[in-house]
């Protein structure tokens, strides 16, 4: 792996990937332990030890505090950032249209080459989604590069009146558009190769290497598409083999031919998040119980993992919740998306052993509720 330099020092050790280490079931007894632990290091009142969402809470902070160490999973702060971020809307052209695609791109304060994640965003959005994740990642040492898909995006809706809005976005659901995101996925990229090599503000910053795609809703599908999922009926892939790791939120399964087939070959590790009320807004056949079926046709060679949120929306991944005023439950519920994305993205971009372990063993589950499900195959 090339570029990795002190950066990747700064986050955790290199090392290499222990994929084989089980999932150890988490008793209810073993949670209540550690959070014992954590309450006799903490002057707590007793009020604060009957609250459920108090106490993960403090485990919460309690991760945000600890330095992570090599290969120590007990010590491994996925929440904890690192460097100051600056945020830069840009956006360049390309193909035979000039096809425009504006980007906002977190950047972290650091001289050392950064791994790069690309997002997008779902139908009727825009480059300013899920800005938790972005200044997070970008926190964590990654370059965040948020993309803008025109077609799709929020000008959709622009001259759309109130009643209309959701008529102009199912329009917006279409082959064109689909082809059109996967196009900018990839003209991305090129421009992000020519920026870190050209004379600016990026020259030598992206360490496009250690690649990561992710993406909500339509984004997700983008996502899928771009990093391995297959149509066979159509004898189609849309796979960009520069992409190394991938997360999809919201995911969905293929409109066309079996999921058995559409994710068969998945060679990257993948992770799903989805959650219990994540029911599509604008298709009423993409709900909660299908985008588990995802999950179910990925490859079981240790790097495939999925989290299912309890009362989690599809708001949720981008930063809000349908139920207003947002509830405690959203804001934890997007604690625990940031704590798990980045220990995704530490395991395999970082090749972080200490960030892999948190993902295979117990220390994971405690930041989840007790009904959330993390499952790893």
């Amino acid at each position: 792996m090339t570029s990795a330099g002190n950066h990747a020092d700064s986050v955790s050790t290199l090392g290499r990937l222990q994929s084989n280490s089980p999932i150890r079931r988490v008793t209810a007894r073993d949670r209540d332990h550690k959070r014992r632990s954590l309450l006799d290091a903490s002057s707590i009142t007793p009020q604060l030890i009957m609250n459920k969402h108090s106490l993960r809470f403090l485990w919460l902070a309690f991760a945000l505090v600890l330095q992570p160490t090599e290969g120590s999973s007990a010590q491994y702060a996925p929440l904890k950032t690192l460097f100051e971020v600056e945020v830069v809307d840009t956006s360049f052209s390309y193909g035979p249209s000039n096809r425009s695609v504006p980007l906002r791109i977190y950047l972290p304060k650091t001289d050392a080459p950064n791994p790069v994640l690309l997002f997008s965003h779902g139908l009727g959005g825009s480059r300013e989604a899920s800005p938790f994740l972005g200044k997070h990642w970008s926190g964590r040492g990654y370059c965040v590069v948020f993309m803008q898909h025109a077609g799709s995006d929020r000008d959709v809706m622009k001259n759309a009146g109130r009643f209309q809005r959701l008529s102009a976005l199912k329009n917006a659901i279409s082959g064109e558009s689909a082809n059109d995101r996967k196009n900018d996925v990839r003209a991305t990229i090129d421009e992000l190769e020519k920026l870190t090599l050209t004379r600016g503000q990026f020259y030598g910053k992206l360490d496009l290497d250690r690649l990561g795609m992710s993406g909500h809703s339509f984004g997700a599908i983008t996502t899928q598409a771009v990093s391995g999922q297959e149509h066979r009926l159509k004898r189609q892939t849309h796979k960009d083999s520069r992409i190394k790791a991938a997360i999809a939120m919201s995911p969905s399964m293929p409109p066309l031919g079996g999921a058995s087939s559409a994710f068969a070959s998945i060679k990257i590790p993948w992770l799903l998040m989805t959650g219990t009320d994540d029911n599509s807004p604008v298709n009423r056949r993409v709900d909660a119980k299908s985008r588990r079926e995802v999950f179910k046709a990925l490859p079981s060679d240790g790097h495939s993992f999925e989290l299912v949120l309890n009362e989690g929306t599809h708001f949720i991944f981008g930063g809000r919740s349908e139920r207003l005023p947002a509830s405690k439950k959203s804001k934890l519920q997007q604690e625990t998306i940031k704590a798990i994305s980045t220990a995704f993205w530490d395991a395999y971009l970082m090749e972080a052993p200490a960030a892999l372990a948190w993902l295979n063993g117990g220390e994971v589950r405690t930041i989840l509720d007790d009904r959330d499900t993390w499952s790893k195959k």
